[in-house]
């Protein structure tokens, strides 16, 4: 009997399930999102209904599982490009250049078109930590950029504005209207956070909040 760490779950239900969210993936990348059914996916993935719904009891769960294959997908890339090219220098240019081609391959935009309402529900509630991955990835290249200037930078407001155009820009492909060039429009964004100084959201908030009181 194969014994496996407490709280992960064994090597043969993760595979089913790398197999379901696997298949859903490519089904929605190859047909779009809108015929999905979990008929399609059951026989596609060659596991029977009883299987899936074990895993996932719904559509939206299948997606969601989808969603969190993408993100896991997503964050062992970008440490692999961060590896390869570690200058804190370049860091800036190389997050800009993966997010942007992680936006061409068009697998968030397929789980916005197959659902939209649950897609920005998924999205708000991953918001938070995507913001706070872009922190970590730009905080060498703000180390750098604060001892050139000697001025600060708001890190969490930026690494906020970064996700927050990230996410329109998905949504903006989505419904048909991509940037021309969102590669460049993402570094350039990123290097115009650098203006963002801590003060700037500390004249936002009303004067009884900058008091303390």
């Amino acid at each position: 009997m194969q014994k496996h760490k407490k709280g992960r779950r064994p090597a043969r239900v993760e595979a089913t399930i790398d197999r379901i969210t696997g298949t859903t993936l490519n089904l929605m990348l190859k047909q779009g999102a809108d015929s999905l059914s979990i008929s399609e996916i059951c026989r596609e993935a060659a596991v029977a209904r009883p299987t899936l719904y074990r895993h996932f009891p719904t559509l939206d769960a299948v997606l969601e599982g989808v969603f969190l294959r993408i993100k896991a997908e997503f964050d062992r890339g970008l440490a692999e490009a961060i590896g390869t090219d570690p200058d804190p220098a370049r860091r800036a240019r190389i997050l800009a250049d993966y997010l942007d081609a992680h936006l061409r391959s068009g697998r968030t935009q397929q789980l916005f078109i197959s659902n939209p309402q649950f897609s920005i529900a998924l999205i708000g509630r991953f918001f938070d930590n995507r913001a706070a991955l872009y922190r970590e990835i730009l905080d060498p290249y703000w180390d750098l950029f604060e001892g050139v200037t000697g001025s600060r930078v708001d890190r969490e407001e930026a690494a906020r504005l970064l996700n927050h155009y990230y996410v329109s820009l998905n949504i903006q492909t989505a419904v048909g209207s991509p940037s021309k060039d969102p590669g460049g429009n993402l570094l350039r964004f990123i290097r115009m956070l650098g203006t963002l100084s801590p003060t700037d959201r500390e004249c936002d908030k009303p004067p009884q909040a900058r008091e303390g009181k």
